[in-house]
């Protein structure tokens, strides 16, 4: 594999609107490829500003009828304290594509649509993605993935958390590698763009950063 590669890390956002649940020019992330723990690196949910280091775990497996379920674990430090505050939630009947909210653990999550998701930088014609987290090329030579993995999130405001709140319906951007490896500014720009062509101009407007830092490790 050639050395001394520029690495490509443009992000090409394409994002449906809210509720456009058959756009056929919208392809949906695998399962498989949200499984995992994710960092909340965005958002316009005001209560966001109180936290730090904010994650979200996604468990996928398959469930007793066949179907796969998934388990969702929130977590995040206060902005003046180191111990995380954890809540967690499993359903054997829905999709983290559209998650929506039901009666109990659940409705404090909220509902939430996937909007957009993809990796920062483009692979050339010879790279080969083997889906474990590698590079190949025709010879067989391998190289880590160095592109970042996002996913946009439109958060309905019905759960209880936010409606205690006060939060109304929001954005948020969800990252792999959190903060030791941020996503470029020009990322979070596109993001914003592609919400205002969606129509979302002022939930785009509101979109700041999380605060992050190395106290909770990777």
């Amino acid at each position: 594999m050639p050395s001394g590669l520029g690495l490509d890390h443009n992000a090409i956002i394409t994002l449906r609107p809210p509720s456009a649940l058959n756009d056929n020019e919208w392809l949906p992330p695998t399962l498989n490829w949200l499984d995992g723990r994710w960092h909340i690196t965005h958002s316009t949910l005001p209560h966001r500003t109180t936290q730090r280091n904010t994650r979200i775990e996604l468990t996928i497996s398959a469930a007793a009828n066949g179907k796969q379920s998934f388990h969702i674990e929130s977590s995040h430090q206060a902005l003046e304290a180191s111990k995380p505050k954890t809540e967690s939630v499993s359903s054997p009947s829905q999709t983290p594509l559209d998650f929506s909210a039901s009666k109990g653990t659940a409705s404090r999550f909220g509902s939430w649509q996937i909007l957009a998701w993809g990796k920062e930088g483009q692979l050339d014609d010879w790279m080969i993605e083997d889906g474990d987290g590698w590079i190949s090329d025709s010879s067989g030579e391998r190289r880590a993935d160095w592109r970042n993995s996002y996913v946009v999130v439109h958060v309905e405001g019905d759960g209880e958390d936010e409606k205690e709140k006060g939060d109304g319906p929001g954005i948020e951007v969800w990252s792999r590698r959190g903060w030791w490896k941020p996503l470029y500014p020009e990322t979070v720009g596109k993001i914003k763009d592609a919400l205002k062509g969606a129509g979302l101009e002022y939930l785009a407007e509101k979109l700041v950063g999380v605060a992050l830092d190395d106290t909770r490790g990777y």
